[in-house]
């Protein structure tokens, strides 16, 4: 019977391989593979005189990719927070196939995660629209074409506090014609029908001079210093924005724009579904 001597990548097995040769049968077993384990596997004949044959296979090991490494946040421009991780310790391999990464996030400690990238092939991620006085949680998981790893979440949540304060816009220059005119709106606010756990921005638009001001209602209830809401208004863009709305949100919520001259209302419903339909 010839010697036979097997291989791995022109190398001798490792130390965990076992060979058996019995009856012209020669087999290879390997107790607990791994990724390490693919590779080009070479079995060696040789006779007593000398004379070799080889047989070469590959040999590939495929699992799910392990979770990422740590999520690190910071904010270089206002308004946007750029998450990066650690790499999967099977982003070097090559048994599981290509890895990617998909990124969730969500506003509050007990939301609902939502997909804001898939199929990312770097370590990290920028996410605009940030608003202040509001946390985000972020999460990471690393994907192969056999499913996914365990989530990487961040420790902590980010935060920007909210700048008190009003917002200055800086227009256009221009010379506003010499008319005075009561508030009005050219467009008004819409019905909202949203589940529960997304944003609502709810906007209208006012004109009037002197220019007016914008104050929110819900239910005839001024929503002014509310921190679970956020308003802006720029050039006359009227908008009312929450973040993540709730049953406890649903009603009617109304705009009134005031000069010296009078006011305009402009009203609208939000109706939130719950999770059950």
């Amino acid at each position: 019977m010839p010697e036979v001597t097997w291989l791995k990548d022109g190398l001798p097995l490792p130390k965990r391989s076992v060979t058996t040769t019995k009856d012209s049968l020669t087999q290879l077993l390997i107790p607990v593979a791994s990724l390490s384990d693919s590779g080009l596997y070479t079995v060696v004949l040789r006779n007593l005189q000398g004379k070799e044959a080889t047989y070469n296979f590959h040999v590939r090991v495929a699992a799910c990719p392990r979770a990422p490494g740590p999520i690190h946040l910071q904010e270089n421009v206002p308004g946007m927070v750029t998450a990066e991780w650690e790499p999967s310790p099977d982003e070097a391999e090559t048994g599981g196939g290509p890895l990617h990464y998909t990124v969730l996030t969500r506003s509050a400690a007990k939301g609902s995660w939502w997909e804001v990238a898939d199929r990312v092939h770097t370590n990290r991620f920028t996410l605009l629209n940030v608003l202040p006085g509001h946390e985000y949680h972020f999460r990471v998981v690393a994907k192969n074409e056999l499913g996914a790893s365990r989530p990487s979440d961040t420790r902590q949540p980010w935060y920007i506090p909210r700048r008190r304060g009003r917002f200055t816009v800086k227009a256009p220059s221009y010379q506003e014609p010499n008319l005075s005119q009561k508030p009005w709106f050219p467009v008004g606010l819409r019905v909202h029908l949203l589940p529960q756990g997304s944003e609502c921005c709810m906007s209208c638009a006012v004109r009037g001079s002197p220019r007016p001001h914008v104050t929110w209602f819900k239910d005839d209830q001024s929503l002014e210093g509310n921190p679970a809401v956020y308003s802006t208004n720029v050039l006359g863009v009227c908008s009312l924005i929450i973040p993540s709305v709730s049953l406890k949100d649903s009603g009617q919520y109304k705009a009134v724009a005031e000069n010296t001259l009078g006011q305009a209302v402009s009203t609208a419903t939000l109706i939130v579904i719950g999770n059950g339909g």
